[in-house]
């Protein structure tokens, strides 16, 4: 067995970042996702209902967002399941490779095992699986939390008491 060793820049590996870099190569840079529950979810969807209410942003609801979540949050979450299994492994993968400061692997290898397991976890996140359309229309709904604050606030510096912001979702 021919063993090569690479000398490491930067390494960090913990229950929720994975990273590997080498002079000219970053192996691995991954973070992990979290997803929250549909409770969680919700209970956003009526902090944002209220707050809109109280500033007098108008919701419109073209894209059934909330109930296109419940109907694909199972799915989401099995989703979910095999991208912290395909994470975990990738993290015991690296811990056993780093060795005093190095990448330690067999020739043969060549780190294929590492790069197939990260292209199985960026694939998670393309456009086609339901974790991503999850993760997507949650972060939707964060964002225009914030736009209605951010309206908020900018109504409160400036006096104004009418508001015509129009948010889609």
């Amino acid at each position: 067995m021919s063993l090569k060793i690479e000398l490491l820049d930067y390494s960090e590996i913990n229950e929720n970042s994975i990273r590997v870099a080498t002079s000219g190569t970053s192996h691995c840079n991954l973070e992990r996702v979290l997803m929250p529950t549909i409770e969680e979810v919700c209970k956003k969807h009526r902090e944002m209902t209220k707050l809109a209410k109280k500033v007098g942003v108008k919701i419109i609801r073209k894209y059934q967002t909330l109930p296109i979540m419940k109907d694909i949050y199972d799915e989401a979450k099995y989703e979910l399941d095999t991208y912290n299994e395909l994470f975990n492994e990738l993290s015991n993968y690296w811990k056993k490779r780093i060795v005093n400061g190095n990448i330690v692997y067999d020739v043969k290898e060549e780190l294929t095992t590492a790069y197939d397991k990260r292209n199985q976890i960026e694939a998670m996140f393309h456009r086609n699986t339901r974790l991503s359309e999850f993760l997507e229309k949650n972060h939707r709904i964060d964002e225009m939390i914030q736009s209605i604050k951010d309206k908020e606030r900018e109504m409160e510096n400036s006096n104004t008491e009418f508001c015509d912001l129009k948010l889609y979702y």
